[in-house]
């Protein structure tokens, strides 16, 4: 993933990507309904998604695709690969069962631009803070 984004408290730092891939691996595996999308260019993986199905009870529009973890190496971004695989994403969830589609992104104008051209508005700020270290007894 794009290790020049700013480090955050709900993302890995730089050193803790490789401990990060190998838990979403296994979350993907175990979860039903979960999937990750590699978008490649030769032999180079150039983006990625992830999606699973939610059956979130208090939805009118459950079950709900919850879409996550777009990336796209630098070099391969504006040629319309956050757009396929984005697309197969929502596709699959649909043919799997969603009735409607989620997804958050980053405080950020051109990811706020590109899930609004695709339709999704936003309808909530989440917020994230480091909570403080234990005071020792």
């Amino acid at each position: 993933m794009d290790l020049s984004l700013p480090e955050n408290p709900f993302g890995a730092s730089p050193s803790g990507k490789k401990k990060f891939y190998a838990q979403l691996a296994r979350q993907l595996t175990k979860m039903d309904h979960g999937f990750a999308l590699i978008g490649w260019h030769g032999k180079q993986a150039a983006g990625t998604i992830c999606a699973h199905l939610y059956d979130k009870i208090e939805s009118t529009y459950s079950p709900v695709g919850i879409i996550y973890n777009l990336w796209i190496d630098p070099q391969f971004r504006r040629q319309g690969l956050a757009s396929q695989l984005a697309t197969a994403a929502e596709e699959y969830l649909h043919e799997i069962g969603a009735r409607s589609f989620q997804v958050a992104w980053r405080n950020d104008p051109t990811a706020e631009y590109f899930w609004n051209s695709r339709g999704y508005a936003a309808y909530e700020t989440l917020g994230a803070k480091v909570a403080p270290k234990p005071v020792a007894p």
